[in-house]
């Protein structure tokens, strides 16, 4: 079974802004997933420079995602 990892702020997952050639409109919000928990950690500590993490019920954390057969 392939395992992914993501990211949660709090019990929600964080979403990232991507924006369409970095115009002012917002083209997609989404999480981002990882095969390698490395990257994701990685990724969760260059976020915390951004002082997302201001409430005690804001952490991040990473999550591993399971891939199943539906």
């Amino acid at each position: 079974m392939k395992q992914y990892y993501t990211i949660y702020l709090g019990d929600k997952i964080w979403e990232n802004v991507t924006d369409d050639m970095n115009t002012t409109e917002d083209w997609s919000w989404s999480g981002l997933i990882w095969k390698d928990r490395r990257l994701a950690e990685k990724c969760m500590a260059a976020l915390k420079d951004y002082g997302h993490e201001d409430q005690e019920d804001k952490k991040f954390s990473i999550r591993k995602l399971h891939e199943t057969n539906n």
